[in-house]
C-alpha cells in the first residue's frame, strides 16, 4: 500500500517532461539541473506565441494569440508540476552532473 501511495504522489508531481526524461525506456538522458523545467518554460512561451518560430514571420501580439495565450495555461500548470519534481531530483542531478 505504501508503494501505490508513493506512486500515486510521484505521478501527481511529476510534469510529463520528467517523466519521459528519467524513464529507462526512452533516449531522454539529465544533462543540468532543472532541464526539465527549463525545456517546458520554453515549449510555454512557444506555445503562448508560436508567431517566434517562424523566421520571417511577424513579431508582437497577433490576433490569434487570443487563443494561444490560454492554451498554453494548461502547459504552465505541468511546467509548475516539472518544477516540484526537479527539486524533488536535485541532489541527484547535481551529483551525477559532476560524474
Amino acid at each position: 500500500m505504501k508503494r501505490m501511495l508513493v506512486l500515486a504522489a510521484m505521478l501527481l508531481t511529476a510534469g510529463c517532461m520528467n517523466l519521459y526524461t528519467r524513464c529507462p525506456g526512452t533516449d531522454g538522458k539529465i544533462e543540468d539541473t532543472y532541464q526539465a523545467t527549463k525545456e517546458m518554460a520554453d515549449w510555454t512561451l512557444i506555445v503562448a506565441f508560436p508567431q517566434i518560430l517562424a523566421p520571417d514571420g511577424e513579431r508582437g501580439f497577433s490576433w490569434y494569440n487570443l487563443l494561444t495565450i490560454p492554451l498554453s495555461l494548461v502547459v504552465f500548470a505541468d511546467d509548475c508540476c516539472e518544477a516540484v519534481g526537479d527539486t524533488l531530483c536535485y541532489s541527484f542531478d547535481v551529483t551525477r552532473r559532476n560524474k
